[in-house]
């Protein structure tokens, strides 16, 4: 989420910025008359936030659609295969995790050793719970 919400405050930015430059360069030439060809570090300076602000958009929206693609087919080919996939918890993660009175104890844990938002670590303990559950009680 914090991710997210950096990548539009630097969208805002470029574009403001991209305003700002806009109007400096029109008093530029109004006040000095000045031609288009005489400004080129203008014209840069225009070009530079557009690059920016398109730079930042497709990348982040492709790769994280291909990492919930291959997170998908792994899933899948774990499940069909019925291979054990390792957790990524450490032990002690793993040891508080089966404890039902240590959950949060556990997912503050992982949160601190895999430097993890609350739900993402929630998600992961949670994972590995279902995971424990359906080895001891199998469908």
């Amino acid at each position: 989420m914090t991710k997210r919400i950096i990548r539009w405050l630097a969208m805002i930015m470029n574009v403001c910025l991209l305003g700002f430059t806009i109007l400096v360069i029109v008093a530029l030439i109004r006040e000095y008359d000045l031609e288009w060809a005489q400004a080129p570090l203008l014209l840069l300076m225009v070009f530079t936030p557009i690059v920016n602000f398109l730079a930042l958009l497709p990348k982040d929206a492709r790769r994280e659609s291909q990492q919930r693609r291959m997170e998908r087919t792994l899933n899948a080919l774990t499940g069909h295969l019925d291979v054990a996939v390792p957790s990524g918890l450490s032990q002690e993660v793993e040891r508080l995790a089966k404890d039902p009175k240590q959950k949060q104890a556990a997912i503050r844990l992982h949160r601190k050793q895999a430097r993890l938002s609350k739900a993402e670590a929630r998600i992961d303990i949670e994972t590995f719970l279902k995971n424990i559950q359906s080895k001891v009680n199998p469908m």
